[in-house]
């Protein structure tokens, strides 16, 4: 069946459970969609023969997740995961029931129930480790909600998300797909389940996205260049994004 998403027409190949989703054939290649990316159907014109040859080779392993996101939208996920952290740390740093009564405190501070010099005693009659950190969750929670009312406002989180979804491995063409939706998509955020890690960086329009590693680039230029000289595997580093 052909159907028009959010990020072109394409062709249905194939449904994907858990999450629900479609695996699709465009014009630039074969992408996964979720339900929601897919406008409507299209006239079906089209045999079998038009997805043969699909190859998996082109879409990007499940454990990784890549997105193109805008100041906005990379603000915000920082923030978020600083929020994370910071109550993670709250959480291994009290005792017994202590963090469920610096939740109910937070809460009560931020709803206005109580000021700041009675948030913070009821803080430290709580715990005596970490207490900087704790008080300085409602601002950051605050600051948490500012920034994603500006990504609501700028109104394309959705498609960016749809067009991450894709699984594409040519991370060109979904930066490509993703400049379409917005000129802003400028930051690159990837993250990988299986290393725990997320990634950053930022990407001016008019920079080349580099897919390859600079130490390997270096290394096969010295040797092309001069057989006698050769790159100590010490001074390898490991290249974070």
């Amino acid at each position: 069946q052909k159907v028009r998403t959010t990020v072109g027409d394409g062709q249905i190949i194939s449904i994907v459970a858990d999450p629900q989703r479609y695996k699709v054939k465009f014009s630039f290649g074969v992408g996964y969609v979720h339900p929601d990316a897919i406008a409507h159907l299209l006239p079906s014109s089209s045999s079998a023969a038009d997805v043969a040859g699909v190859d998996d080779a082109q879409l990007m392993q499940d454990d990784t997740q890549i997105l193109f996101g805008t100041e906005n939208i990379y603000l915000s996920m920082r923030l978020y995961m600083l929020l994370a952290t910071m109550l993670y740390q709250a959480k291994d740093a009290i005792e017994g029931d202590g963090y469920t009564k610096c939740m109910a405190a937070i809460v009560d501070f931020i709803t206005s129930k109580t000021d700041v010099k009675e948030f913070e005693s009821t803080i430290r009659g709580i715990t005596e480790k970490n207490v900087h950190n704790i008080v300085a969750i409602p601002a950051l929670v605050q600051s948490c909600g500012d920034s994603m009312a500006k990504v609501v406002e700028e109104d394309v989180i959705q498609n960016l998300y749809h067009c991450s979804q894709l699984k594409l491995k040519d991370l060109n063409q979904l930066r490509s797909l993703s400049v379409d939706v917005t000129e802003e998509a400028v930051y690159r955020l990837q993250i990988s389940t299986s290393a725990n890690r997320v990634f950053f960086s930022y990407i001016p329009a008019d920079m080349e996205l580099q897919l390859t590693s600079t130490v390997a680039s270096e290394k096969r230029t010295l040797e092309s260049g001069n057989d006698d000289m050769k790159v100590d595997d010490d001074t390898k580093r490991l290249k974070t994004e």
